[in-house]
């Protein structure tokens, strides 16, 4: 991570990273490349493009742009804008293994869910009571909930709470209190951020 946006994304099989590089005319762009290669694939079309993620299959990678969220193959092509968000830039998304992707989109919204075929959004989360922000989700294996930070500051994450969302009854739950951007790992462990330091712990069965 590199200030408040995602940098670099792996794929789902830990084979292909996806990241932002400067291109030839010097425009911010999408590079794909196996870990196993040394030389990286430019995905033209995406220029401007920032917070990639992978499809579940790994074959998509999707990205905001303009003010969009589009994907492209991770072999090239044109990309597929999939929604206009009418805001600069978002703040994370995720892509679920029912066809949804959960995203932020804007600097002081909840959580939306938009096909990943294209269409209307739905709106996921409400923000609480003093809660300025949700944002970085990642949903969880089999796609049963959806993990995210949640903040009372857009400007500082220190003071944050990670929470979870079950997609089956709505119900959100404070599983991290003051920490941001939670990954759940296929090891059973949280990692987040705090002032700067990644820490990780066991999540409990």
């Amino acid at each position: 991570m590199a200030g408040f946006n995602l940098t670099v994304a792996i794929s789902p099989d830990g084979r292909r990273l996806a990241y932002s590089v400067r291109g030839p005319d010097g425009a911010q762009t999408l590079a794909t490349r196996l870990l196993d290669q040394t030389q990286p694939t430019l995905l033209l079309g995406t220029e401007a493009a920032s917070d990639p993620f992978f499809s579940p299959d790994g074959q998509w990678i999707g990205f905001f742009a303009h003010g969009e969220i589009k994907k492209i193959s991770v072999q090239g092509g044109t990309p597929v804008t999939l929604i206009d968000t009418a805001y600069p830039y978002g703040m994370g998304a995720s892509w679920g293994p029912d066809g949804n992707i959960v995203a932020t989109l804007g600097n002081s919204l909840p959580l939306s869910r938009i096909p990943a075929s294209g269409g209307p959004l739905q709106p996921l989360t409400r923000l609480a009571p003093g809660e300025a922000t949700h944002r970085w989700p990642q949903v969880l294996p089999e796609g049963s909930a959806v993990l995210f930070t949640a903040a009372s500051n857009v400007g500082s994450m220190d003071n944050a709470n990670i929470e979870v969302i079950s997609l089956k009854t709505g119900q959100v739950k404070i599983v991290r209190r003051g920490g941001y951007y939670g990954r759940y790992l296929p090891s059973g462990h949280l990692v987040y951020i705090n002032q700067g330091v990644l820490y990780g712990h066991q999540v409990r069965s």
